[in-house]
C-alpha cells in the first residue's frame, strides 16, 4: 500500500475519511493528521460566537493550504450563498461575490456539484474565462482558488468555505482531503452555534 501523504510503499492503516472514498496512511502520518485534526477540533469547540468560529476556521483553511486570502460563504434561505467573513479581500471584490448564486464561479459551482471545485488558474479555467468574475478575481490579485462545500449532519449544504491564491496553484489531493475534514467539523459547529442561538 501507499500511503497518500508521503507517498512511501507501507504496510499502513487505512482511514476512512467520507462517503467520497477513503485515505491510505503509514502509521506516522497517519498520527500527524490525526493530530492536526484534534488541534482543530479542540479549537473550534471552545469558540461561542458565529463569527469567531467562521475566522477561525478560515484561519485554518488558509493554513492548511498556504493561500494569500481567503471567504467563508453562508447559504441563506433562498439557497443563495452570501459572505460572512473574509481576509484579505478589498471592496470590489466583496461587493462583487456578496451574493453568489449555482454555478457563478468556484464558489456557486460548489454549491451545484455539492463537491470540491480547485481553479489553478482563473485565466485559463472555464469557470472565469469571459466572465465578469475575471476580471474582479485578477483586481484581487486571486489567480487561483478552491472552494470546499460545509455540510450539515443531515447532509444539507450551509455553506462554502474558499482560500485564494496569487499565483496558479496546483492543490494536492491530499490537501483537498485535509479540507474535506475541516469543513465535516465546521459543519458540525456552524449547526451546533446555529441551534443554540
Amino acid at each position: 500500500m501507499i500511503c497518500d501523504i508521503c507517498k512511501k510503499r507501507v504496510f499502513g492503516v487505512t482511514w476512512q475519511s467520507d462517503a467520497d472514498g477513503t485515505v491510505a496512511l503509514c502509521r506516522e502520518c497517519g498520527q500527524e493528521l490525526q493530530s492536526t485534526l484534534d488541534r482543530v477540533d479542540v479549537q473550534l469547540s471552545r469558540i461561542g460566537t458565529m463569527d469567531n468560529l467562521l475566522a477561525e476556521i478560515l484561519a485554518v483553511a488558509k493554513k492548511i493550504t498556504r493561500s494569500d486570502m481567503g471567504n467563508i460563504q453562508l447559504v441563506d434561505r433562498d439557497g443563495v450563498l452570501r459572505i460572512t467573513v473574509h481576509d484579505g479581500f478589498a471592496d470590489e471584490f466583496l461587493a462583487f461575490f456578496s451574493e453568489v448564486k449555482e454555478s457563478e464561479a468556484a464558489c456557486g459551482t460548489a454549491l451545484k456539484t455539492r463537491q470540491t471545485i480547485v481553479v489553478e488558474d482563473v485565466e485559463r479555467s472555464p469557470l472565469f474565462v469571459g466572465t465578469p468574475a475575471l476580471k474582479i478575481m485578477l483586481n484581487a490579485g486571486a489567480r487561483a482558488v478552491q472552494s470546499t462545500p460545509i455540510f450539515s449532519r443531515s447532509g444539507e449544504l450551509i455553506g462554502i468555505f474558499s482560500t485564494h491564491y496569487r499565483q496558479p496553484r496546483q492543490i494536492d489531493t491530499h490537501t483537498v482531503r485535509l479540507l474535506g475534514f475541516l469543513a465535516a467539523q465546521a459543519g458540525r459547529y456552524i449547526e451546533r452555534l446555529t441551534v443554540a442561538s
